[in-house]
């Protein structure tokens, strides 16, 4: 519930819980929690951490990624520079960007 507040404050501890929480649930609330943020700085945050995500988590993150515009667009460029594998984001989720 600590995305609920909305307070910017709360983006770095959101980011870590992404990033290294050991618990895949909590990771994907988190990633939720952000997409209530309109930072543009969260998108390079999350992309560029990619790798590092469990593959149970990558969903929620790229979901997250395509709630704003400039994400999105940042999230195809991405995959189109290979950063992140098409494969690893579901077709509902490049549908909803279009």
């Amino acid at each position: 519930q600590i995305g609920a507040i909305k307070a910017p404050e709360t983006i770095p501890l959101l980011l870590n819980l992404v990033r290294k929480d050991g618990s895949a649930l909590v990771r994907a609330e988190a990633a939720r929690a952000l997409a209530g943020f309109d930072k543009p700085n969260i998108a390079t945050e999350l992309i560029s951490t990619w790798k590092d995500y469990p593959k149970a988590t990558r969903p929620e993150v790229a979901n997250a990624l395509a709630t704003r515009k400039e994400w999105a667009k940042a999230l195809l460029q991405a995959m189109a520079d290979k950063n992140i594998d098409r494969a690893e984001v579901t077709d509902n989720t490049i549908l909803r960007i279009q």
